[in-house]
């Protein structure tokens, strides 16, 4: 009761100075920190506490009437109370040490051998893998230091995988291959981990904490079949969701969410490198040909091309790239170019079609206008509203409320939207921004009414300059192999955004750059057997940006990739 009262108290001392404070990031988690100490019954030499319990209920009040205040102190909380203590000067704080088994199951339960022609994909009879949650510094939409989460992975001591084609001498082959999983299962769980290499991935659009890696249910849960190879695979949360969702998502503002991944995936190198966490299950350690594979699906593939430009811009020490040591890249369906993308929701927009004229993800529109405006706020941007951007019926939706709070999942929303029955772009986005216009359709060489930029507008003028800030496609040359792969039916990120990367991306001659699509990938592929070729064939038999996403790591993982840039 004692430890409870003096909780009660320093919560009413912590909010009444938070409020004071106007709430600043470093002085919530400085009194966050504080609070937590204090509800631990560590009470500061000399601290002094009187106050009427009518006072603290009002205190309290005020703090939960704060909702940026409120989420920070959910969330930093949760960390905050479970985290192990690390020293000072590291970068990287650990929500649980106690690993975490979880099973890599259904469409993520697959093995890609590494090796010299030797790249079967196989369905594995046992496979775990140890889900790592960890925070770290990093920057917000406004370059502000802030504190991001982020998901680690690694194989667990034992794995036993059949590594079988059919036939009896690829069986055998298959069986060794599972006796060696054993084996080298065994030495592992005495003598510690060595990561072969690691795998950096970048998540899909999300709208809400729990459908990022850090959550109860990722939506890129695919990429953990990389466990199964001895790899360390790092998921980072982008600035907006997990221990930081109570800020601004930059979506699509593409500089600060690469630099959000690459701070993620050197802190996750420390914490491999701390010998008294790594202790805790063994040491890990890396192999001496460490290398790094860079990828990501939908805004994910976006993010992976745009954190390859951040390790190439000279921001990264040459001691971080020498441990990171990246290898390949592979992105799948991304919006690399803002502009195009837009463009080609407007002039889908025009056609009879209804498969092409309804928006898949409105969503996406308004995250865009909001991370624009956070992130040039000193410039065009602030002179206008998401109200000038948007129908008076979309934004009756709530849509906006919605993806405020964090608390609606993108398929949530989209239902949303789509029952309101404002999923045309014309039902979406205002005057402002598009209008109607008569112009010479090229298929019937006639006039017809049809949608269009609305160029002259101040609101077409700010966006544009924001979405050509993020374009992918220009202003640099990649020196490192590239894969871009993409659906060329995608409606949700248009095919346009990989023919802009083809016209428009200057080439590293040195360096191979590969475009294809999923059909021409899957004729890479090798044996796939089980449930893994019958969910491949509903993917082509159905194909849309979801499955292709899953199809993406299969791929990777696959060593499909892999081997197209090495012919």
């Amino acid at each position: 009761m004692k430890k409870i009262f003096l909780a009660i108290i320093c919560l009413a001392m912590w909010t009444s100075q938070a409020m004071a404070a106007s709430n600043s990031e470093e002085q919530m988690e400085k009194l966050t920190r504080e609070f937590l100490a204090h509800y631990n019954g560590e009470l500061p030499p000399g601290t002094s506490v009187s106050a009427d319990s009518t006072e603290i209920n009002v205190d309290l009040q005020k703090f939960l009437a704060d909702p940026v205040a409120k989420r920070y102190f959910e969330q930093m909380g949760k960390v905050l109370m479970a985290e192990k203590a690390v020293d000072t000067e590291m970068k990287v704080e650990v929500n649980d040490l106690k690993l975490e088994e979880v099973p890599v199951t259904t469409q993520a339960a697959m093995k890609a051998k590494r090796g010299v022609k030797r790249k079967a994909v196989t369905a594995p009879i046992l496979t775990y893998c140890s889900a790592i949650p960890y925070t770290y510094m990093s920057v917000d939409g406004e370059n502000n230091p802030m504190r991001v989460s982020s998901m680690m992975y690694r194989p667990t001591a034992f794995q036993f995988n059949l590594n079988a084609k059919l036939g009896v001498g690829n069986i055998i082959w298959g069986i060794g291959f599972a006796i060696i999983d054993l084996v080298k299962g065994a030495w592992n769980a005495v003598f510690g981990y060595t990561f072969d290499y690691g795998i950096l991935g970048c998540h899909p659009t999300v709208t809400t904490s729990i459908e990022a890696p850090t959550g109860k249910r990722p939506l890129d849960g695919d990429i953990q079949m990389f466990c199964s190879d001895y790899a360390l695979v790092v998921c980072p949360d982008y600035c907006g969701y997990g221990i930081s969702d109570y800020k601004q998502h930059p979506y699509l503002v593409q500089g600060v969410t690469a630099r959000n991944v690459v701070d993620g995936y050197i802190a996750a190198l420390d914490l491999v490198n701390d010998k008294r966490i790594s202790g805790a299950s063994g040491s890990w350690s890396f192999a001496s040909d460490f290398y790094t594979d860079l990828m990501g699906y939908s805004q994910g593939g976006s993010v992976a091309l745009s954190t390859l430009r951040y390790l190439e811009s000279g921001q990264v020490s040459d001691s971080d790239l020498k441990r990171i040591n990246l290898r390949n890249v592979y992105c799948g369906d991304g919006p690399y170019s803002p502009k195009a993308t837009v463009k080609q929701y407007v002039d889908w927009s025009n056609m009879d079609d209804e498969k092409y004229n309804k928006m898949a993800y409105p969503c996406v529109l308004p995250l865009i206008v909001q991370a624009a405006k956070q992130a040039y706020d000193n410039d065009c941007m602030r002179t206008v509203e998401l109200d000038d951007y948007f129908t008076p019926e979309f934004l009756g939706t709530g849509i906006v409320n919605m993806l405020d709070s964090k608390r609606v999942t993108t398929e949530e929303l989209n239902k949303v939207t789509t029952q309101a029955g404002t999923v045309k772009v014309a039902q979406i986005m205002s005057n402002n921004f598009i209008k109607q216009a008569e112009v010479l359709d090229s298929a019937t060489n006639t006039l017809r009414t049809m949608n269009v930029f609305n160029t002259e507008s101040n609101e077409y003028k700010c966006l544009l300059r924001a979405m050509e800030y993020n374009d992918l496609t220009k202003g640099w040359t990649p020196h490192h192999p590239l894969l871009f792969m993409h659906l060329d039916g995608d409606l949700v990120v248009p095919y346009c955004n990989m023919l802009e990367v083809q016209k428009n991306l200057p080439r590293d001659p040195s360096k191979k750059m590969v475009f294809t699509t999923p059909y021409e990938v899957k004729d890479h592929m090798s044996l796939i057997w089980g449930f893994i070729s019958e969910h491949v064939k509903d993917v082509f038999d159905n194909p849309d940006h979801s499955k292709m996403g899953t199809f993406f790591y299969i791929a990777a993982a696959a060593g499909a990739f892999e081997e197209m840039l090495s012919e």
